[in-house]
């Protein structure tokens, strides 16, 4: 099933984040338990974080998580 272009809710924040620690995807995924591959669809707007993945990912950059929804 292809992903329309436009249903997809990039998270440019969420890059610039990672970016101004000058991690990369597997290691920002690494440092906070998830798979890269799960982190790099949040990042991509391809999935929605669940609770524990929003808390974990906002706790590491030091963000509220009510930023996921926003």
């Amino acid at each position: 099933m292809a992903i329309a272009l436009e249903n997809l809710v990039r998270r440019q924040w969420l890059k610039d984040l990672r970016a101004e620690r000058k991690l990369t995807v597997r290691a920002a995924a690494k440092e906070i338990g998830l798979s890269w591959t799960h982190y790099s669809d949040i990042e991509n707007g391809r999935k929605k974080p669940s609770f524990e993945m929003a808390y974990k990912i906002s706790k590491f950059y030091g963000f509220e998580m009510e930023k996921f929804v926003s």
